[in-house]
């Protein structure tokens, strides 16, 4: 399976974080408890941390800011057969279904004020290998270009080729950030996700030639 470096990539939008809040909010339990009602045979959730981000893109501080970290468990995804009947692009976009569904439901709900990075995980195939786990996916609720854009709803995915076509039916995901997918793959989500307010690629000449071929997709580059 193709895995993306998104570390490589993201390292452009954040660098550190400042002024980490250490107690796990309480009224986060809720939150996780629907997702894992439904996604606890996949998933576990690993750490949460608020607080200041820094944008090199924006040059500045960027402050509530919520960095959420997700993995999927070793019995599920080094069984093949358990990846098989429940694929790990399902996981992340049904992750958002719910993620989604319940801030909806719940507008005053604390997360909402915050801007939000869910990163996926996959761990190591044992305990004490190294890498202790490796970045595979990232939805978050901004859109890259600045961190004042930010909503309520999980609307940017960054995942690997063959997590894409479990996205294509979440009409109100709006940002593909594609930096590291191949150039197909680009073209398949356009054609399959007409409602895309965008798709951030890695460079100006690809923005150029995917705009060529798909024109009424936005193809962005984010210096």
């Amino acid at each position: 399976m193709q895995l993306m470096l998104l570390f490589t990539t993201i390292v452009g939008c954040i660098n550190n974080h400042d002024n980490i809040q250490n107690e796990y909010p309480e009224d986060l339990k809720e939150l996780e408890q629907c997702v894992l009602s439904e996604l606890g045979e996949y998933i576990m959730f690993s750490s949460f941390h608020v607080g200041e981000t820094y944008s090199l893109i924006e040059n500045r501080k960027i402050e509530d800011h919520i960095t959420w970290y997700v993995v999927f468990l070793r019995q599920y995804y080094y069984d093949e057969t358990k990846k098989e009947n429940y694929p790990p692009g399902r996981v992340i976009s049904r992750f958002r279904e719910l993620y989604n569904s319940f801030v909806s439901d719940n507008p005053d709900y604390f997360l909402n004020e915050y801007s939000i990075s869910v990163y996926f995980n996959i761990p190591s195939k044992r305990v004490n290998d190294q890498p202790p786990s490796t970045t595979c996916g990232l939805l978050t609720s901004y859109d890259f270009e600045s961190w004042d854009n930010k909503n309520n709803q999980l609307i940017c995915a960054s995942i690997p080729d063959n997590y894409w076509p479990y996205m294509y039916e979440q009409v109100d995901l709006t940002i593909a950030y594609m930096v590291d997918n191949s150039t197909d793959q680009i073209i398949e989500v356009a054609d399959n996700m007409p409602q895309l307010k965008k798709i951030i690629v890695k460079d100006q000449q690809t923005a150029d030639e995917l705009t060529r071929l798909r024109p009424s997709i936005d193809f962005s580059v984010v210096e």
